[in-house]
């Protein structure tokens, strides 16, 4: 689902900031399945869909469930869109 992902911390934050760009393929498939089609070749259609609601909880909730299948998180990492 993952096409590039950066993650930036800074010694002096208590947190990371990661920028993670979608697969548009798979994020079609994915959208598809909560109701919404676009196109992948169209960036824009592409740029559209991120911005659904519909969408970001499904691309949320398909990357949990795969963290979880690999042994969660540690206790003091949180999750936040």
């Amino acid at each position: 689902m993952v096409a590039q992902v950066y993650i930036h911390g800074d010694s002096l934050q208590d947190h990371l900031l990661a920028v993670v760009v979608p697969d548009p393929v798979v994020l079609s498939i994915l959208a598809g399945e909560v109701g919404y089609k676009f196109d992948p070749a169209a960036f824009p259609a592409v740029a559209t869909a991120i911005k659904d609601e519909r969408v970001q909880k499904a691309v949320l909730e398909s990357m949990s469930s795969q963290v979880k299948r690999v042994g969660g998180l540690k206790g003091w990492v949180k999750t936040e869109t």
